[in-house]
């Protein structure tokens, strides 16, 4: 079957860059919540990158096999999570492709050179492909999903042979949008394949997907499709994803898939109120701990009075008292001998549970 090398579509912008500082003092930079994923690997860089300018975490964790989207409103929030993803995939030594459509070469070439990628030399490498629609989806005329799988098996072969590991792509879907705005019939199928596919090959792709292009209709069948999504520069576990086999679910097969989705919705619903009854337990033992942070600090506040209080009472005891007196006196530093004790069990029952964050009831008793 023939199929593109995937090399570079805009080759001739790369005389046009020398060295850069790819991000500079004045250039707004996305930035998104930390994470304890460590997005840079501990290889060296390839030569064709520069030192890591944009941190974004949350795309350490679109690894190898992940069938994404990303469904976005603007170019800025489309390539400041693009870019960084596909040039983790280069830091990795995998090979990346970008097939582009909605923005032009130039557009996705700035990006990429901004957060620190030598198209032009990544793209000598063969480490780098950017692709016109014509070079992908639509190379053998028209769009047919099984052309399109075969397709990407055929590229993730060539890449291994040629020494890559792996493959991450991530393509801009507006091809796929008639004159009308109707979407191509093809694509919800072609969607659905690729969870398939991308389990069994070593590559990982973004959908990409613009929010004021694709008929609210079209972008449901997205959502329905992909197991994660990406919005806002966040990457979310899809709860609206449904499985292929019931997407594309025919005759005897779909009572069998609508026994597993139903199945797996009553699993949520129970995962979902195992995770409700921990949480009101763990909400109890937090109010617990601070009932026993604030006895803790009562008992602290009266100890020094009681102390005081208790040696008066001794002094009293020492005087020359009436029988009656002094049977007031003795049952009064009883009292005060009982106070003072409770007080110091409460203040060594938070002392002895402070390690874990709550009071050792037990201890007072």
């Amino acid at each position: 079957m023939e199929h593109p090398g995937w090399r570079v579509g805009a080759s001739n912008r790369s005389s046009a860059h020398g060295t850069h500082n790819f991000v500079s003092p004045g250039d707004t930079v996305t930035t998104l919540p930390s994470t304890p994923v460590n997005p840079r690997p501990t290889a060296p860089l390839p030569p064709f990158l520069n030192k890591w300018t944009l941190a974004n975490p949350q795309v350490a964790g679109c690894a190898n096999h992940g069938h994404l989207a990303i469904i976005y409103d603007n170019p800025d929030e489309q390539l400041d999570f693009i870019v960084p993803y596909l040039r983790l995939g280069l830091e990795r030594g995998e090979k990346s492709v970008y097939i582009y459509d909605d923005n032009d070469a130039d557009t996705v070439i700035d990006a990429m050179e901004r957060h620190g990628i030598d198209v032009a030399a990544a793209s000598s490498t063969g480490a780098l492909s950017i692709l016109t629609k014509s070079h992908a989806y639509l190379k053998n005329g028209d769009f047919d999903p099984d052309w399109m799988i075969d397709f990407l098996g055929h590229a993730v072969e060539d890449a291994k042979r040629e020494g890559f590991p792996a493959v991450r792509a991530s393509g801009e879907m507006t091809w796929a949008l008639g004159p009308t705005g109707e979407s191509h019939g093809g694509l919800v199928e072609y969607e659905c394949k690729l969870n398939a596919f991308f389990s069994g090959y070593d590559m990982g792709g973004i959908c990409q997907y613009n929010r004021r292009r694709f008929r609210p209709q079209t972008l449901m069948h997205v959502i329905h499709t992909h197991p994660r999504l990406v919005f806002r520069g966040e990457v979310f576990e899809n709860p609206f994803y449904i499985p292929a086999e019931v997407m594309q679910g025919r005759g005897e097969d779909m009572g069998e898939s609508v026994r597993r989705l139903l199945e797996s919705m009553a699993e949520k619903n129970r995962l979902r109120r195992e995770l409700m009854a921990e949480t009101e337990a763990l909400s109890r033992t937090r109010k617990l701990a601070v009932a026993g942070r604030m006895a803790a600090i009562i008992a602290h506040e009266i100890n020094n009075p009681l102390e005081a209080v208790t040696n008066f009472c001794y002094l009293l005891q020492q005087q020359d008292l009436t029988p009656r007196a002094r049977m007031y006196v003795d049952a009064m530093s009883e009292e005060l001998v009982r106070v003072c004790q409770t007080a110091r069990r409460t203040l060594d029952a938070f002392r002895f549970g402070e390690s874990d964050g709550k009071a050792n009831l037990e201890r007072m008793d």
